[in-house]
């Protein structure tokens, strides 16, 4: 995500504030998550109920906090993710799931889930009878679940096409700034202030990056806080030289 120019909010859970009336906009991504304890059940319900949305993948959910096989036992988030594991298979290569509404395969190593959904659930991809991704409305939001390792496969391979995908579930579009394209190895983070937003941009690459910005369309001044190799801004066009940081303030 932070090679597509987007900064996610790295929490803990207990960090996290479960307490508001609506979660409409919001995205919560569960990567791997091999252990959710059973007082974590509720608190997600809560939260697609009200509106938000759930991005699942890999083994989540497999131990319960307590190291018990949720598979095998009962499920506890089966009524949330719209749907149980009927097995994982340890694959050697590469499955590549191929999403519906979205054309790009994503990779995955390692791991691959198969869900036997409930009704209502969405197939987003199939595995024979069974489905490999899913998509399930629960109240005002929903769940989107691969059980298969996504994260693994962008980074052993190119996470183009899944930092694509993720972008498109989490609606990126509202976001002030951030890059039109993939970028690899480049990677910037965005703050915002009562006055200013501030990107932090480091270009690890290589070779110079030429990066076209995606904006919310608000026209800002911009200024150069710092660039150690001549870096500049020209409108929505960042050019950032290798091993170089550059620091740009759009004023509000």
């Amino acid at each position: 995500m932070s090679e597509r120019g987007i900064t996610p909010n790295l929490k803990a859970f207990e960090e996290y504030d479960f307490s508001r009336p609506d979660y409409t906009g919001q995205t919560i991504i569960l990567a791997h998550q091999i252990a959710v304890p059973l007082s974590y059940v509720p608190l997600l319900e809560s939260f697609v109920r009200k509106g938000g949305k759930l991005i699942v993948d890999g083994m989540t959910g497999f131990y319960d906090g307590d190291v018990h096989n949720q598979m095998l036992t009962g499920f506890s988030l089966k009524n949330l993710f719209g749907g149980c594991i009927s097995e994982f298979k340890r694959i050697d290569t590469p499955c590549l799931y191929r999403l519906k509404g979205y054309e790009q395969p994503l990779p995955g190593y390692g791991w691959k889930g198969l869900i036997r959904p409930d009704k209502g659930a969405e197939t987003l991809s199939r595995g024979g009878e069974l489905s490999l991704a899913s998509r399930f409305a629960f109240g005002k939001g929903e769940v989107v679940w691969v059980p298969g390792l996504l994260g693994s496969g962008a980074w052993q391979g190119d996470g183009a096409p899944l930092a694509g995908w993720v972008c498109r579930e989490c609606n990126t579009d509202r976001l002030p700034y951030s890059f039109q394209t993939y970028h690899r190895d480049v990677l910037m983070k965005l703050s915002e202030t009562k006055e200013a937003y501030m990107a932090v941009v480091v270009n690890k690459s290589g070779t110079l990056q030429t990066i076209a910005l995606k904006t919310d369309g608000k026209k800002r001044p911009s200024e150069v806080l710092f660039a150690d190799k001549g870096g500049v801004v020209n409108g929505d066009i960042l050019t950032v030289h290798p091993e170089e940081t550059l620091v740009v303030c759009w004023k509000k």
